[in-house]
């Protein structure tokens, strides 16, 4: 490994570890107390998510992207939660449920977390070593991510809009949350480099197969657990993921997050049916609302998500004769709508088709 290569791959695991700690500010945030394996799982693409959104604001807002104005706040956050915490005599970083995975491993569950952890390391290399070779992924999101990072601001330049063809190949319909997300990398290293906008997929790799394995192993017996490892190596090694691992150009970079968001929601929402804080609800609609600013396609998908969130606090409400919950619950709802709505704005105003049905 050459020391070009090294310094990419030391630089991935740094901003892994800053998008986790940022995450578990922002399940601060959103008041989830109990924090499970499942929460810190999540993690890495919550602050990834978070940041990306910040960028956004400050875009509309007219602030600079900087690394101060991006992680300053997060820093001072950081550091003030770590006040509190020491004061109550709690610990903010601690391996918690992780402990004991080791100890409830067999010999069979140990050899299918190897191959995940081949799989996972295979897909990082290809993202640090191979170059971009589809058109799409250069025309929908790498010449956005430069220009957005360009212009400080989401941007779609005109002269795209001149004719159908040309907006249909750059689909300047397509939402901004990816190229935005890729552009967090920039700020962080201070300038456009196509690796950075190729590894924002290690985020999504990590967090969506240790969720969907936390979430099933809560729900297995000990004895179990190597079920879980089962099918979260599934979702690594699927057929619909390997040519996207192996080869150039099947390389579909919004496809893969617009699936993990579609997972991770899904898996909130399930969850929000057997308890009943908002933590969990919070972030089904947030994951469905990022789904719905990555491609056009997930949509439908957060609409659907609204309206089963909705429609069960409707029936709770109706059997306890109580309507507090349905408003706090439609209130979120109506917050997770804001990306959409803040998209949806600026096409109209600059006149960008869309090229959905």
């Amino acid at each position: 490994m050459n020391n070009q290569a090294l310094k990419y791959l030391l630089f991935n695991i740094f901003l892994i570890a800053a998008f986790y700690v940022i995450g578990r500010l922002v399940l601060i945030a959103f008041r989830v107390k109990k924090l499970s394996m499942v929460h810190h799982t999540v993690a890495p693409v919550l602050g990834l998510s978070t940041l990306a959104l910040q960028l956004w604001l400050y875009g509309i807002i007219n602030l600079p992207w900087t690394r101060l104005m991006l992680f300053g706040p997060w820093l001072l956050t950081f550091v003030g939660v770590l006040v509190v915490y020491r004061r109550k005599r709690k610990q903010f970083l601690k391996p918690g449920a992780f402990k004991t995975l080791g100890k409830e491993l067999d010999i069979f569950s140990r050899i299918i977390l190897i191959l995940c952890l081949i799989f996972v390391l295979a897909f990082w290399a290809r993202m640090i070593f191979e170059p971009i070779m589809s058109a799409d992924t250069l025309a929908f999101w790498a010449y956005k991510a430069k220009e957005f990072f360009i212009h400080q601001a989401v941007y779609v330049d005109p002269s795209l809009n001149t004719t159908v063809d040309i907006a249909r190949f750059y689909h300047i319909d397509y939402p901004p949350l990816l190229p935005l997300m890729s552009d967090v990398a920039y700020v962080a290293v201070g300038y456009v480099h196509e690796v950075f906008l190729k590894s924002v997929n290690i985020v999504f790799v990590l967090s969506g197969a240790s969720c969907l394995f936390a979430f099933l192993k809560a729900r297995l017996q000990k004895k179990e657990t190597y079920k879980a490892l089962v099918i979260a190596f599934l979702l690594v090694a699927a057929p619909q993921f390997v040519p996207f691992l192996f080869q150039t150009k099947y390389m579909g970079f919004a496809d893969y997050p617009l699936a993990i968001f579609m997972l991770l929601s899904t898996i909130f929402f399930v969850r929000s049916l057997f308890n009943s804080s908002y933590g969990d609800t919070i972030l089904a609609l947030f994951f469905a609302s990022m789904a719905g600013v990555t491609k056009n396609e997930g949509l439908p998908f957060l609409v659907i998500i609204l309206v089963l969130v909705v429609a069960r606090q409707f029936m709770i409400s109706l059997e306890e004769k109580r309507l507090t919950h349905l408003l706090i619950t439609c209130t979120i709802g109506l917050l997770a709508l804001i990306p959409e709505i803040a998209w949806a704005t600026y096409r109209l105003v600059h006149h960008i088709p869309v090229d959905f049905s």
